[in-house]
């Protein structure tokens, strides 16, 4: 398992958080590999509800993180999830709105974490 991709709690509720932040295009990709291979796992377990936090400050999305983005967001489809992501710009912010409407964006991780703990406890499935 990579320091970077791993199951945190947060309020006593589990979260998957992948830490993408200032990473390269090479190192991206295989941290989503392990990503994916983290979700895969969670669905093959009969996860019903995942909390999903992920951290792209500081990174540029290529056409090649895009692309395999595709996995992750199939797999998540999967499974009843509430997904969150920070470190996005107002532009790509509007992108991601666009692109995968249930995702959630915040500014900051804590924000982004107590959000997703609060879906659980309250039986929201966002």
């Amino acid at each position: 398992m990579s320091e970077r991709v791993r199951w945190i709690t947060h309020k006593g509720e589990q979260i998957l958080f992948s830490n993408f932040s200032s990473l390269g295009e090479e190192q991206y990709l295989k941290e989503m590999e392990e990503t994916i291979a983290m979700l895969r796992g969670a669905v093959e377990k009969r996860h019903l509800y995942l909390l999903a936090l992920s951290d792209v400050t500081n990174t540029t999305t290529t056409a090649k993180i895009t692309e395999k983005s595709k996995p992750c967001r199939m797999l998540l489809k999967g499974v009843t999830a509430s997904t969150a992501i920070v470190g996005l710009t107002e532009t790509k912010r509007g992108i991601a709105r666009i692109v995968s409407p249930d995702l959630r964006v915040f500014d900051n991780p804590e924000q982004a974490k107590d959000w997703l703990a609060s879906q659980a406890r309250s039986g929201k499935r966002v």
